[in-house]
């Protein structure tokens, strides 16, 4: 995003192919470790943790959109959006403490775990989806 200084004309590109090449790279590598997770656990932590490899299995699949944030928080950064941001990521903070108080009591460690992954799936889509639509950045997978 440094570019952006010197010629703004191609942040839009450089936006789009940042979203993709995260997305071609942290997918398998977090799907990879859901898959390991039951072999993984009990080899790190011993047999008694073996339950938390369901924690670990579905906090790996849900950081899949995670690793999209960065991307979409440089751009709107780097063309003066901080206060969209600001406002946005408290709104997801608030979805995020409303899901914890639901979901802990019931499913414990997999509730939270849940609970953060569908407030950060929800703080991406929202900042992805203001990106592609308001400023007009191109996605990467659509025509």
């Amino acid at each position: 995003m440094a570019q952006f200084g010197r010629d703004n004309s191609q942040m839009p590109q450089m936006a789009a192919a940042t979203l993709k090449h995260m997305l071609l790279l942290s997918t398998p590598l977090l799907l990879g470790m859901a898959a390991l997770s039951p072999a993984v656990v009990p080899l790190f932590y011993g047999p008694a943790f073996r339950p938390a490899a369901v924690a670990l299995a579905l906090a790996a699949t849900l950081a899949i959109p995670r690793c999209l944030l960065n991307p979409g928080f440089n751009y709107l950064q780097a063309i003066e959006r901080q206060r969209l941001l600001l406002y946005w990521n408290l709104l997801c903070a608030c979805i995020n403490i409303g899901l914890d108080l639901t979901l802990i009591p019931r499913w414990k460690a997999v509730g939270a775990v849940m609970a953060s992954g569908i407030a950060q799936l929800f703080s991406v889509v929202g900042i992805w989806v203001i990106i592609i639509f308001l400023h007009k950045v191109k996605a990467p997978w659509g025509a």
